[in-house]
């Protein structure tokens, strides 16, 4: 797939737009600021030898020199552990720490103005705003459906674009916090480690990240705090507990609150109605309408010390909001109303109106408007006399959708587009032009396709010409580009040598896209559709009057005159497709039916997989269960009986759970009840009165009228004992029932609690 990157030229001077080159001063390594002889700009914190610079809504970056490695001309700066990643209304830029072009980053490079890039095959990377990975040097692709496996695909990537994890395993994920990352399966959540190992199984009912080596994590509702061996700090007995900060964490029982450290040691009993999270060693509690400090040693107080946005506060000095530094220096009094910090410049309020003042407390636009949004990529929306439109940092009326330059990195090749919509490319060190005036540029793995009077070419990251701009069309799949130029189609491979050319008689004709499929063009020439397989270097001359792509099957619908064919480009195969009720199944399978009941399968040739004599439910995890005579059985993904439809019940996702991790399945026969595996060998024998599928590991099994608990091996774990078992819906508890009391028991049999019928 691919995503089309906005660029430009980068218009800005560093000369012209900052002449400072150096700031007086001194760096304090205690606080980790920079303190001026004269306080002329906000310099925030320092981290990796750097700290921002910001006036007048701009931003910039300063050593501990106090010497300027980058102007202020940008709208926000991140700083990162590989380098800076500053934001403009022209772009996003990479540099290194010391203030040069970085030209080879992955993720700076990438950052788009929809903070994620569309990635051929793992979907979509998720960046932020201004480049940096979500966390700890990986980024987190968007699940995406592997229609070559029939799964989603969870993938993180390094700093440098290369795969570290890849898997199938889980529905969903969290970026990495305290090197483990918060990834689900079959609703819960659990966390793996940066290899990939799952190392808490998914057990839990919501996401949350590891802070201070902690966790505050929910099960079946109610709220405890693991360590990342999952040991239990705090047991799972609260409504609610907040996330660690500074030791401490805060907790609710019955809409009080109290504070525990994150040993697990209760701090305050539940006595407040309210408790945030702790900040500069207190924390901010409410009792009685009061609202008063409280620290990890018992005390109080009745001030309350905001927490520092690097290095800065609001503070109240007898009843003036003032904003200092970590030194105590007053910055400037706040005589208005003011927000957080955006881009720079904060809204103000004064006499009804609004306005932006940036971090030293200036007013850089007035208070004049009835309403004002935040500003973002340059620009803030503002409304006057019932009118909304949008100003740029200078107070200007501006359009955002008008300028469109744009410039960015990749991997060594700038590519911008200026004000008028041309692009070009040049080498990111050099400078040196590749081409330019160009109409269009997209990138797809290592191409970057480019746009130029109508006609289109190919470059690699190097700035060199791999196809010149002379071809009508180019369609990437896979590292093979189909190109037409006149009458003439061209296969290219992965090196861009030709592999396999077809002639038509006329060049009156088009090719396109199936972004959908991994291997298919599509070719319309006088009214007729046909196909070219770039990735076997085939092709179906235009003879069909339409055609739709059936993606989970991978299997083409076309229809000539009255007939319907199933097409199947990989194959090169055209088959009558005579089937009027049918439905996807699995890749290059249909499921068809008789008269809306009697249901089949077929492949793509349209020969019969499987008589159309059964119930089919859907597949799951390669596996589905077929019904005939009211006696269930099972099919692979291919359509093979593996296990014939003689049971009275085989459990599958419907009511009666199945976890895709456990590999046995449940079998029903002659009463009684047994397992067997995805291949249809019986692992456990017909010798369980009644039984429900595994989750989690375990299955409850019935004998002599009581009910227990096996592993896959058929070992008896927890006895039996209970007049009804249910499965364990977590790794540590399960429902049971003995006599008229239900309870909560843990994986050895003991009682934890009392249940709820």
């Amino acid at each position: 797939m691919i995503q089309r990157i906005l660029f430009s030229f980068f218009t800005l001077s560093h000369c012209l737009a900052f002449s400072q080159k150096n700031i007086s001063g001194s760096y304090n390594n205690d606080r980790k600021m920079f303190i001026q002889k004269k306080q002329d700009f906000w310099i925030g914190e320092f981290k990796n030898g750097v700290a921002r610079i910001s006036k007048g809504g701009y931003y910039g970056i300063i050593n501990e020199s106090g010497r300027i490695v980058l102007p202020l001309i940008y709208d926000d700066i991140y700083i990162a552990d590989e380098g800076l990643f500053a934001k403009g209304k022209t772009g996003t830029f990479a540099f290194s720490l010391d203030g040069s072009e970085n030209c080879s980053t992955f993720f700076g490079a990438h950052a788009t103005k929809d903070s994620y890039r569309e990635y051929p095959v793992y979907k979509a990377l998720n960046f932020d705003y201004y480049g940096k990975p979500y966390s700890e040097g990986l980024f987190m692709a968007r699940q995406n459906y592997n229609n070559e496996t029939n799964k989603y695909q969870l993938t993180y990537f390094d700093s440098s674009g290369n795969i570290k994890i890849t898997t199938d395993r889980y529905d969903n994920g969290q970026p990495f916090f305290n090197g483990l990352a918060a990834v689900s399966r079959f609703k819960y959540w659990g966390f793996i480690d940066k290899n990939g190992k799952e190392v808490i199984a998914p057990a839990y009912d919501y996401p949350t990240v590891f802070r201070e080596g902690v966790a505050n994590i929910s099960r079946n509702g109610k709220y405890g705090l693991i360590d990342t061996r999952e040991n239990i700090i705090i047991p799972f007995e609260y409504d609610l507990i907040s996330p660690a900060f500074q030791g401490m964490v805060s907790v609710k029982k019955n809409n009080a609150f109290g504070l525990f450290d994150t040993k697990g040691k209760m701090i305050f009993d539940f006595v407040f109605d309210h408790a945030t999270i702790f900040e500069n060693g207190y924390a901010y509690v409410k009792k009685d309408n009061q609202w008063f400090s409280v620290n990890a040693k018992r005390e109080t107080s009745e001030y309350h010390q905001l927490s520092y946005e690097e290095g800065y506060r609001f503070m109240n000095y007898n009843g003036n909001k003032v904003y200092e530094d970590k030194s105590g220096t007053v910055i400037f009094k706040n005589t208005f109303e003011a927000g957080s910090f955006a881009e720079g410049l904060s809204i103000i309020k004064s006499n009804g109106k609004y306005g932006f003042i940036d971090r030293l407390g200036t007013v850089i636009i007035p208070p004049t408007y009835d309403r004002a949004e935040n500003f973002k990529d340059g620009y803030a929306r503002v409304q006057t006399s019932g009118s909304s439109f949008y100003i740029d940092k200078k107070g200007n009326t501006a359009d955002p959708v008008k300028s469109s330059a744009f410039s960015a990195n990749i991997k060594g090749v700038t590519v911008s587009r200026t004000a008028d919509g041309k692009y070009s490319l040049s080498d990111c060190m050099t400078k040196k032009i590749i081409e330019q005036d160009m109409d269009d540029v997209s990138v797809y793995g290592n191409f970057i396709l480019v746009s130029k009077n109508k006609k289109r070419g190919i470059f690699d990251f190097k700035g060199n010409v791999l196809l010149k701009i002379v071809y009508d069309e180019l369609i990437p799949k896979k590292n093979k580009i189909t190109a037409k130029s006149g009458n003439r189609i061209d296969i290219f491979g992965s090196s861009c040598n030709i592999e396999k050319t077809f002639t038509l008689s006329s060049g009156d004709f088009r090719i396109y896209d199936e972004k959908k499929s991994d291997h298919a063009v599509i070719i319309e020439q006088d009214g007729k559709t046909g196909f070219i397989n770039s990735t076997g270097n085939k092709m179906l001359s235009p003879r069909f009057d339409s055609v739709s792509f059936l993606e989970k099957s991978g299997i083409f619908l076309a229809k000539y005159t009255a007939e319907n064919y199933l097409v199947d480009i990989v194959k090169n195969t055209a088959t009558l497709f005579t089937w009027k009720d049918y439905s996807e199944f699995s890749k290059g399978i249909l499921k068809i039916s008789k008269n809306g009941k009697n249901q089949g399968l077929v492949n793509s040739e349209n020969q019969v997989v499987l008589p159309a004599e059964y119930e089919i439910l859907p597949l799951r995890n390669n596996t589905a269960v077929i019904i005939s005579n009211n006696l269930y059985g099972m099919i692979d993904g291919e359509g093979k009986i593996i296990l014939e439809p003689k049971y009275q019940k085989i459990s599958v996702n419907d009511g009666s759970y199945m976890d895709g991790d456990d590999e046995l399945i449940l079998v029903k026969l002659n009463n009684k009840t047994g397992f067997a595996d995805r291949k249809g060998n019986m692992k456990i024998n017909f010798q369980y009165e009644d039984g429900i599928p595994f989750n989690n590991r375990l299955a409850p099994v019935k004998m002599d009228g009581k009910w227990g608990y096996i592993d896959k091996y058929n070992r008896l774990v927890i006895k039996n004992s209970y007049d009804e078992a249910w499965p364990f819906i977590d790794s540590y508890q399960a429902r049971a029932k003995t006599g008229d009391q239900y309870i909560i028991i843990d994986r050895s049999g003991n009682k934890i609690r009392n249940a709820d019928r």
